[in-house]
């Protein structure tokens, strides 16, 4: 009896002393992250967004969207993003050999033409059955292609992409309007950045009309409450707090911002 007793108070210590070690350490990078938002929050009064979100000098963006039997969200999401506040960019979207009415419905929303494909496949991807481009919005592009994944998804989007600087976010993504301008900013800085990472949110008791999120609320429930909570400490202070640590683990393939070369130099996604 005493055994059991002296093994169960030693796990019993041993998990106090993890979730005590773990939490301090979530401690940490809370208190390291709230100089990074005051410095962020700075920055983006001292700017003029509506200005330079006329210039000239923004450096063009591919956003890659990769679609997997996305039916029932895919035209609001591609309509969604199609209305960013930003003055160059293209969207890929690719139908990753849906089993449901996906490219039907992209098909019939935006007007889509069949073309020619013009570009190499510098990264190896699935087999390509068309590449369309739309009569309504020039800056949409939608290649369907047999089904490979995620990540050979967003390789045949690099690969058809035009533009220095690639995003990679998800079919059923709601992206802030002006979510783009303040992603590229460390790009404008001229410091040499090879990839940026957005803070993700759940969108739990928020109203989204046409792929907008209109009215952010707290949820009442508690699960839902806990989620919230989650995700301002995994990608919000978490991620400040290791930028003032000196890097990011890791940036959200939910929404990020990479500079396509060096994406093309490692081989793309895997």
């Amino acid at each position: 009896m005493s055994v059991l007793s002296d093994v169960l108070r030693g796990t019993d210590v041993a998990i106090l002393a993890y979730f005590l070690v773990l939490n301090s350490f979530y401690a940490l990078l809370l208190i390291l992250s709230v100089p990074e938002i005051w410095e962020q929050s700075r920055l983006a009064e001292d700017e003029d967004f509506q200005r330079l979100m006329q210039s000239d000098a923004l450096p063009p963006i591919t956003i890659l969207v990769p679609a997997y039997n996305e039916s029932a969200t895919i035209e609001a999401s591609v309509t969604a993003i199609l209305t960013l506040e930003y003055r160059n960019f293209e969207v890929i979207v690719v139908n990753d050999g849906s089993k449901d009415d996906t490219m039907e419905r992209l098909r019939h929303a935006f007007d889509l033409v069949e073309v020619p494909r013009t570009y190499p496949e510098t990264i190896p991807s699935a087999p390509q059955r068309a590449v369309y481009r739309s009569r309504t919005r020039t800056r949409l592009t939608v290649i369907d292609k047999e089904n490979g994944g995620k990540a050979d998804s967003l390789n045949a989007a690099i690969n058809a992409s035009r533009f220095p600087l690639v995003i990679a976010v998800d079919a059923d993504t709601l992206i802030e309007p002006d979510a783009l301008l303040r992603l590229t900013r460390p790009f404008l800085l001229g410091r040499r950045i090879a990839a940026v990472g957005g803070t993700v949110r759940v969108a739990n008791s928020c109203t989204v009309r046409d792929g907008r999120v209109t009215d952010a609320r707290v949820p009442c429930r508690f699960l839902p409450g806990i989620q919230v909570v989650e995700y301002l400490r995994a990608f919000l202070f978490g991620r400040l707090g290791w930028n003032r640590l000196g890097g990011s683990l890791v940036i959200s393939g939910a929404f990020g911002l990479f500079r396509k070369e060096y994406l093309l130099a490692i081989g793309g996604y895997r």
